[in-house]
């Protein structure tokens, strides 16, 4: 019993749906890699090269498990630390343009 595994038996539907995911896993792969290489090792969630090996491996799920879960959220400091809605801040206007001034024609005392 002979079989045959080339694309040339696919029908023509199949064979663009065959590439089509190749490349998606592929992109997966390289984002993933670069991703991983450009994290500081701090935020990893596990060492470098255990990240590298689940990626490369693991086929579809390597890449798609580092990009959820292989990173810790970045730590904020100073004014992007701070929250952007404040507490009694009033309307969107004030939001947007900032309160109005006593002096501006159209307040109201």
């Amino acid at each position: 019993m002979k079989s045959s595994t080339s694309l040339s038996g696919l029908p023509g539907w199949a064979v663009v749906a065959v590439i089509v995911l190749a490349v998606i896993e592929l992109a997966l792969l390289v984002i993933a890699l670069v991703v991983l290489v450009r994290t500081p090792r701090a935020r990893l969630t596990l060492p470098i090269w255990a990240w590298a090996l689940i990626i490369v491996f693991v086929s579809t799920l390597g890449p798609i498990a580092f990009l959820v879960a292989g990173r810790r959220p970045a730590e904020l400091s100073g004014e992007a630390a701070q929250p952007a809605h404040r507490a009694g801040a009033g309307s969107a206007a004030d939001l947007l343009y900032g309160p109005k001034s006593p002096t501006d024609p159209g307040s109201r005392p």
